[in-house]
């Protein structure tokens, strides 16, 4: 009577796991350690020109690991991968476990095993850990390092920003764009009371200033409200959009799940420049995690061939 075999035997799945888990281990410490080193001379110049303590230095880092760490698992994952079964393969290892009647699939699903629980670990890390620590050096890179001025900015559905021209409503700072999205600016008078709302759809820092489009203005006035297209005569924005820097939340900041709110309450049913911004946002979050799974797919098809037993 033939004995039915264990899918996976557990001894040879414990050493295939702890095999690929010290080369994971050592490899992520390695692209972890390259990253900081990397980032630190390519930030250098920028320290000595704003004369940044080695405090806030050390902390800019430590806050920026947690994120280093989900950009280069996926890496690590397939690097690991490529180098524990490599050190396998060379020991001879594969022969005897094939020579043992161990298949080739019984020495790979524990790797995937391990892989889908990486990207799991990776996500939920992403969701909890990410944002706190991504919020955090944003903070300490702008108030400790570049040390300017934190403006009063309630974050919600949108962004309010005290400005120089009054009380700005922004609905989406995007500083790699150089531009504002949904624009309100809000005009008081002497008694604190709205005298005219300012509204602009994109305004896009360039050298000759800013550039306004889709702009309005509504003045408040006794008998109602007066709109009129453009902007007021002698109209001027006086911020620059490094005011508007501190003002402008990163994605790595929000967590998935947050993500797709902005998404929703932006513009609902417009398909506008700030909600296709946080879409691919959104896409990059997951896509991070679950590329690790992926990653292992490729170990697998670069298995060496072996000679069936």
């Amino acid at each position: 009577m033939r004995v039915a075999r264990r899918a996976v035997p557990r001894i040879v799945a414990l050493h295939l796991a702890r095999e690929f888990l010290w080369a994971f281990a050592l490899t992520l410490g390695a692209f972890i350690a390259i990253y900081v080193i990397a980032d630190f001379f390519d930030r250098f110049d920028n320290f000595l020109r704003h004369d940044a303590s080695g405090g806030a230095i050390v902390r800019y880092f430590l806050f920026k690991i947690p994120l280093v760490i989900t950009q280069v698992t996926p890496l690590a994952v397939l690097t690991g991968g490529i180098v524990g079964l490599g050190l396998l393969a060379r020991q001879h290892e594969f022969v005897a476990l094939r020579a043992c009647g161990v298949s080739i699939w019984q020495m790979i699903t524990p790797l995937l095993a391990l892989a889908a629980l990486i990207s799991v670990a990776a996500f939920a890390w992403n969701e909890s850990v990410v944002p706190y620590s991504a919020h955090r050096w944003h903070m300490i890179e702008t108030v400790e390092i570049k040390k300017r001025a934190l403006p009063t900015v309630f974050m919600g559905h949108d962004i309010w920003y005290h400005g120089r021209a009054g009380f700005y409503n922004i609905e989406r700072v995007n500083a790699k764009r150089s531009a504002l999205y949904g624009l309100r600016i809000y005009h008081l008078g002497s008694d604190f009371r709205p005298q005219r709302v300012v509204e602009v759809d994109t305004a896009t820092w360039t050298d000759d200033g800013w550039q306004f489009a889709g702009a309005r203005t509504r003045r408040l006035t006794p008998g109602g409200v007066e709109e009129s297209p453009g902007l007021p005569e002698g109209f001027t924005l006086p911020e620059t959009l490094e005011d508007f820097r501190v003002a402008s939340v990163e994605p790595e900041e929000l967590s998935y799940a947050m993500l797709r709110r902005q998404i929703r309450d932006l513009r609902p049913g417009r398909a506008s420049p700030p909600a296709r911004a946080w879409a691919s946002s959104s896409g990059s979050a997951t896509s991070c995690s679950w590329r690790s799974l992926a990653r292992s797919g490729r170990v697998e098809r670069c298995r060496p061939s072996l000679p069936r037993g």
